[in-house]
């Protein structure tokens, strides 16, 4: 009888009422930008919520007293960042000064992440050359073997060059027939994957998640002044606040799994390169982290990670086995 009794105190514990569980859900799939926009939302409706972005300053201001700060090097391909300490752990990478990418113009945004990587100055020349041939709306004004001709290079190592810029976003841009995709005016990275001592690492800056607490000034406000706020509007105004810093707290721990799982899975890729994909689905991830697909597609949506080839979503890595050769 005491053991059911326990048993039941655990179930109600951890029970959470439906429009909790729908909101968590929600919070999961957002991307960081949507993830601002939401949590300003849910401020302006509830009071208590205090909201800090990047290290407390608003203005976008960095915080130099960190005492987590250090140098970290990219061994492999002398990329530095300034960092705490790496994946499951608060860091602050520095990163959130300059991963605001202004997209306002296809073939800017296509140099931008062109000039990230590090390549031989003939490969540059291709690659360069190749996005000045797509026009405004992703469409390659040339074929590959007028390409190939007028660079005096293989054919074969022009459609490498082309194959490359087509995994920059937006995805598949530079194809003959490309359909455009609606971008945003920016991309927040939501991870860095950064190779330290020959072992790739997963960097999560704290500095770029919204910071949930209680509002400690308004409640003194409330217990100076005379109000008329009855004491169950304020119990669930601090239970709202307390829920969305665990769901924003929930949507981290389940990026950086994935992401790990994702760095694990795909070492030939952070090693050598996009030509170096693995073929991976969903199942895979899924079962490596003995979750449901379903769960594992929540936490990839639009997220993305910044390494030394490049800005990726998520997604980009999933390659399904049966179109691998293709």
């Amino acid at each position: 009888m005491q053991c059911y009794m326990n048993s039941k105190m655990e179930l109600m514990e951890n029970y959470i009422p439906a429009p909790r569980k729908r909101q968590l859900i929600r919070i999961v799939q957002m991307s960081l930008h949507e993830l601002y926009d939401y949590v300003t939302e849910m401020s302006a409706e509830n009071p208590l919520i205090n909201i800090e972005f990047r290290n407390g300053k608003a203005d976008g201001e960095k915080n130099s007293e960190n005492p987590l700060r250090r140098k970290l090097v990219d061994e492999k391909n002398n990329v530095y960042y300034n960092t705490g300490d790496v994946y499951g752990q608060s860091v602050d990478t520095g990163f959130s000064q300059y991963i605001f990418i202004e997209r306002n113009n296809l073939k800017d945004y296509l140099l931008f992440q062109l000039d990230m990587l590090d390549m031989s100055r003939l490969d540059y020349k291709v690659a360069r050359h190749i996005i000045e041939l797509i026009d405004d709306d992703g469409y390659l004004n040339e074929n590959i073997s007028e390409i190939s001709s007028s660079l005096n290079v293989s054919r074969r190592k022009a459609e490498n060059i082309l194959a490359l810029i087509q995994s920059f976003e937006p995805y598949c841009v530079g194809g003959r027939v490309f359909i455009p995709e609606q971008v945003p005016c920016c991309i927040i990275p939501d991870v860095i994957v950064a190779c330290v001592s020959d072992e790739y690492k997963v960097l999560h800056d704290e500095s770029l998640q919204p910071q949930i607490s209680i509002n400690i000034h308004f409640l003194k406000e409330i217990e100076t002044t005379i109000c008329n706020l009855p004491e169950e509007y304020i119990i669930d105004k601090i239970e709202q606040a307390s829920w969305l810093a665990k769901c924003i707290e929930e949507r981290k721990r389940g990026l950086l799994k994935v992401c790990k799982t994702i760095v694990d899975l795909q070492q030939d890729f952070f090693k050598n390169g996009p030509e170096h994909l693995a073929p991976l689905a969903l199942e895979d991830i899924s079962r490596r982290l003995s979750i449901a697909e379903i769960e594992a597609s929540r936490a990839m949506r639009n997220k993305f990670m910044y390494c030394s080839w490049g800005i990726f979503e998520f997604k980009y890595f999933l390659r399904d086995i049966k179109y691998a050769d293709n």
